[in-house]
Formats: structure tokens, sequence, C-alpha cells
């Protein structure tokens, strides 16, 4: 006899399913019964859960973030009593391989980029994370790991270093051969960010002119 499906896997596997066609062919090309054919339960428990197509877009999105700031928080508690070049080094570590086994959450906001979805993402989430970004930045500036560089560009070369490669995965595979769903890629990718961003942006480095043109 078959095991009784819970409500709250359906909705799991519905969120799985969407976020990789989301990715694959954005918000507008997407179908819900594709959706709901591919997560394996019927387009009904779509509107149960979802309420609509938009609906459920939001909510793959909430849901990735979400696991993204649950990640980093618990990164922020292990490393609290490391020294802050290591604490941010963690940080970005983090960031990176989150991103790296969560693709479909930049690919999706790539696809959307100059829609009302980005600009609805953008306050609920990404001026939250520009925030926390900002903060971890100016703690590591006031501790003498990073020059005072402008906190705003480089949160772009963070944020393009930490995701660009796994936004685009033919391309990586057909010009590099790198297959960035190979947890070792992912590995060389955030530790490769890292030791970039910790060594151009210290203090001590070639980056370390202050920034003041604002």
């Amino acid at each position: 006899m078959a095991r009784r499906q819970e409500p709250h896997e359906g909705r799991e596997r519905l969120i799985e399913a969407a976020a990789e066609i989301f990715a694959q062919v954005g918000f507008a090309g997407a179908s819900v019964g594709e959706i709901a054919r591919v997560a394996g339960v019927t387009q009904p428990l779509v509107n149960h859960h979802f309420g609509t197509k938009k609906g459920l877009w939001q909510a793959v999105v909430d849901a990735r973030f979400t696991a993204l700031q649950t990640a980093l928080d618990a990164v922020e508690t292990r490393s609290a009593d490391l020294p802050e070049h290591e604490r941010l080094r963690a940080l970005l570590y983090e960031f990176v391989v989150f991103t790296g086994r969560h693709p479909t959450l930049s690919r999706m906001l790539r696809l959307e980029a100059d829609g009302e979805l980005a600009r609805e993402v953008a306050g609920r989430w990404t001026l939250h994370f520009v925030a926390f970004l900002e903060a971890r930045l100016d703690r590591a500036v006031k501790a003498g790991v990073l020059a005072p560089l402008d906190p705003r560009l480089l949160y772009f070369f963070i944020v393009g270093a930490a995701t660009e490669l796994f936004a685009q995965p033919a391309v990586a595979k057909r010009a590099f051969k790198l297959d960035v769903a190979d947890p070792k890629v992912v590995d060389r990718q955030a530790r490769f960010v890292c030791d970039f961003v910790l060594r151009g942006a210290s203090l001590e480095g070639p980056a370390a002119t202050p920034d003041t043109a604002r």
C-alpha cells in the first residue's frame, strides 16, 4: 500500500519543481500545469498552497532567501569569537556555497531583472541583504581588515563573483569545462572569491586607496 503523501510534502515538491522551471523559462514561460506534473501532484494543489502562479514564484524566492539568511546567521554564530578576517571569510564562503547549491535563485532573478517581480523582491529581500552585507563590510573596515572602499561597489563585486558562475551553467560547461553542480567546483569558487576579496580589498593590498568619490 502506497504511503499517504502529507500536504507539506506536496508543497515542498512544488517549490523545488517551480524553482527549476522558473529558472529555465522565466515566470511568463512557466506553466502551472507543468510545474505540478514535474512535482508529481495535481494542479489544484498549487492553488491550495499558493493561490496563483505569482504566489508560487514568491514562495520560491521567500524560501530560498529565508534559507540563505538562516545559513548566514548560523555562520555568524559559529564564528563570533574568531578574528574579524576569519569571520568575514566564513561569511563569504557560506554565501558562495549556498549560491552554488541553490543556483536557481540567481537564475530566476536574472530572468526577471527588469520587471515588477524583481522590484518586489528588492523591497522584501534585496535591500535587507544589502544592509546585512554593508554592516559586515563596515565591521571589517573598522577592524582594519578591509580598506574603506565604496560598499556599494563592493556589494556588486561580491554578489557578481558569488553568482555569475552558477547563473550560466551552459557557458561554464561549454567554454571552461566546469560542471557547476560539482561540489568540488562550488568549493573552489567559494575559496577563490574569499581569497580575491580578502586579499584585493585588504588594508595592505593593492586596492587599499580609500574611495572618496561617493
